[in-house]
């Protein structure tokens, strides 16, 4: 009886200056593979230095980085000269020709204009982290023992530096599985 291969699971780099892009970006990585490990950076030094520490399957950056810009990581990484290439998803609100021709002679994995098809952004993460057919599950940990959907919110608020929460949970969960509804 043969011993069935557990997938490896990656690492994963994302760079994004906005904290609520960073947590979206997070959360569709988890959604593709909820066992990676991701490292989370807001300017282009702090992923330089993560890059050269950590050895990564896959780095995602926005070209509008504070100091560093994407562009510039990407120059970096490439210059490392890894055989085969870091997959590289290289992000920006730069859609003009001239911004893609800058960035084409880099060979990032992909060029994603913001704002982000998160449909495409899923479809380029389970590309670059699935092998065909695989699945990945992860056990979805049970609320503590007296644990409200009202107090895991006010939680939830405070682990995200105050930022809004949809009050009606049912009503966006209902939205979010059935997006062509929406207008």
């Amino acid at each position: 009886m043969r011993a069935v291969e557990l997938p490896a699971v990656p690492r994963v780099l994302i760079a994004e200056a906005d904290p609520w892009s960073r947590d979206l970006l997070q959360q569709v990585l988890l959604n593709v593979r909820c066992d990676a490990r991701i490292d989370l950076c807001a300017d282009g030094q702090d992923a330089l230095s993560r890059l050269a520490e950590n050895a990564y399957d896959l780095v995602i950056v926005d070209w509008a980085l504070p100091g560093v810009d994407g562009l510039n990581v990407l120059r970096s990484v490439r210059q490392r000269k890894r055989n085969p290439p870091l997959p590289f998803i290289l992000m920006s609100s730069r859609n003009d020709s001239a911004s893609v021709r800058e960035a084409l002679p880099l060979a990032p994995t992909a060029y994603l204009t913001k704002p982000l098809n998160m449909e495409n952004l899923t479809d380029r993460l389970q590309g670059l982290l699935l092998n065909a057919g695989q699945e990945v599950f992860c056990e979805v940990p049970a609320l503590a023992a007296g644990m409200t959907l009202a107090v895991y919110l006010e939680r939830r608020r405070t682990l995200a530096d105050g930022a809004p929460l949809m009050t009606d949970v049912e009503v966006a969960v209902k939205r979010s599985l059935n997006p062509g509804g929406l207008t």
